[in-house]
């Protein structure tokens, strides 16, 4: 018999080597990833919930931030309400009273005269409160500056105001604006 070639002697020869490798054969595929035991990362909704805010520097000192319009026959007065970190607490909002809050804060009313003039117009402030058997100090923006309307055994006058300084009236279409700072201090519970 004569011996025939050998099966090694019949096999392609070693590919030649080079910087990028032969593509898979057509028939292969790639197995999918193999599944983590890892804990996928927390989503935005599991994440822990934000700090709650300081609480005030000043316990019951309050500002109300005013933004009042008026043009022609129409006039408005928005307000919001801020503690004395001058963190937003109420508003912003366009009704006449600042709402008592638990056993927070007092309520507060707000009332314009002459809405539609901005060389009469005044606004005025009412604090609802227990003290002294249920007392009522009120402040306004009369004059240009503030007037005290009234007062209690307990309230300061200091502690009640408006800071009119920056209160100029800017035309705004057919009208005026103007924004401005009030300011006090809680006394007594809420009522």
């Amino acid at each position: 018999m004569i011996p025939g070639p050998s099966p090694e002697s019949l096999a392609p020869p070693p590919p030649l080597p080079s910087s990028t490798p032969p593509p898979p054969p057509p028939s292969s595929t790639t197995p999918p990833p193999l599944p983590s035991s890892e804990a996928p990362p927390p989503s935005p909704s599991s994440a822990a919930p934000p700090a709650p805010p300081p609480p005030p520097a000043t316990p019951g000192k309050y500002t109300i931030h005013l933004h009042q319009k008026m043009e022609r026959k129409t006039s408005s007065l928005e307000w919001t309400l801020l503690d004395s970190n001058a963190v937003t607490v109420a508003g912003p909002n366009m009704t006449g009273t600042i709402p008592q809050d638990g056993e927070k804060r007092n309520k507060v009313k707000i009332e314009v005269d002459h809405p539609t003039n901005k060389d009469k117009t005044i606004v005025s402030f009412t604090l609802y409160t227990s003290a002294d058997g249920g007392c009522y100090p009120g402040w306004s923006t009369n004059n240009g500056g503030t007037e005290f309307i009234d007062w209690c055994g307990k309230a300061n006058r200091k502690l009640y105001g408006c800071d009119m300084k920056k209160a100029d009236w800017v035309p705004l279409n057919a009208g005026f604006e103007r924004e401005f700072d009030c300011f006090w201090q809680d006394i007594g519970k809420p009522k």
